[in-house]
């Protein structure tokens, strides 16, 4: 895994098999990452529909923020089979 720089996050979905969504946020003081738990939405949510608007909110706080986010392809993960 890249190492995150100073003024980016690294972002990426976990889709769970019991189906709950979780957004993972890396930041370069934690480059492993951590659930976003400051917004219930953004995690353990299981209606990907509300998970994801509220995902594509946090995108524009985190550029109004001048936040530049990394990896954005890590931001879909399909429902499980």
């Amino acid at each position: 895994m890249n190492d995150v720089k100073p003024g980016h996050i690294r972002l990426h979905v976990n889709h769970h098999p019991s189906g709950n969504w979780t957004l993972v946020e890396h930041t370069p003081e934690n480059q492993m990452g951590k659930d976003v738990g400051d917004d219930a939405r953004l995690w353990c949510n299981r209606d990907g529909i509300e998970f994801y608007r509220t995902l594509a909110h946090r995108l524009v706080k985190y550029a109004n923020d001048g936040i530049f986010v990394d990896d954005l392809m890590d931001l879909y993960e399909p429902p499980h089979a």
